[in-house]
């Protein structure tokens, strides 16, 4: 599913050294004609987001620490009314309330950043920067990754726990490199998403490891 799905907090900034935020979003589709049952769907999600700055807290430099709950209700088009791969709607989701993400990253100066914890590989690979502006989930996380990897991958709503290292080597280039375990469900099932309901079968540390590898280079100012 697609990178903008999975709510991201902000860069630390100054004042207090841990903060929390909520955030809300919904979305309301209608099929007006053309699938078998034509209709509408409404789905939410309620994410609330704890961000720590442990340089201030416990002096560990450069170091932040998140961690992410999220309430999702409704019913998404895609699973009541259309039956497709890409889903119609980025948030669409088994109804849960599921830990999303629990993650420390240290900062390597200019370098580059370490993550390691529990996390979505979509929100940092095979992503365009602006494809939060299109609602459909072709323009998130591939619908091939989420087709053929198990359990989907480690995309929205199944974050997998892994590690990750970001560089950013001279003249506008980053190199993204990550493993995750393999199966974000913890297990085989027929459905991932109703058998880790509440997020923490992931821990189970189930599946062969994910690699994955992305090489990006900005052109100009921009």
């Amino acid at each position: 599913m697609p990178a903008q799905n999975d709510p991201v907090a902000p860069l630390p900034a100054p004042g207090p050294p841990v903060s929390v935020t909520a955030t809300y979003a919904a979305d309301l589709n209608i099929s007006a004609g053309g699938s078998e049952h034509d209709g509408s769907a409404a789905l939410g999600r309620i994410a609330i987001l704890a961000d720590a700055d442990l340089q201030r807290l416990m002096g560990i430099r450069s170091a932040k620490a998140h961690a992410s709950v999220i309430e999702i209700f409704g019913t998404g088009l895609s699973a009541s009314r259309i039956d497709n791969l890409a889903a119609v709607s980025g948030l669409e989701a088994e109804p849960a309330l599921r830990l999303n993400q629990l993650w420390v990253e240290f900062g390597l100066g200019s370098a580059g950043r370490f993550r390691i914890g529990k996390f979505p590989a979509s929100q940092d690979f095979a992503v365009s920067d602006t494809a939060s502006f299109f609602i459909n989930a072709s323009f998130g996380w591939p619908a091939s990754f989420a087709s053929d990897l198990p359990q989907g991958g480690p995309s929205w709503p199944l974050a997998s726990p892994g590690a990750m290292i970001k560089l950013h080597p001279s003249g506008g280039w980053t190199l993204s490199m990550a493993v995750f375990a393999g199966k974000p469900a913890g297990m085989d099932t027929a459905d991932p998403q109703r058998h880790d309901g509440h997020g923490f079968g992931a821990f189970n540390l189930a599946g062969k490891p994910f690699v994955i590898a992305e090489v990006d280079r900005k052109v100009g100012d921009a």
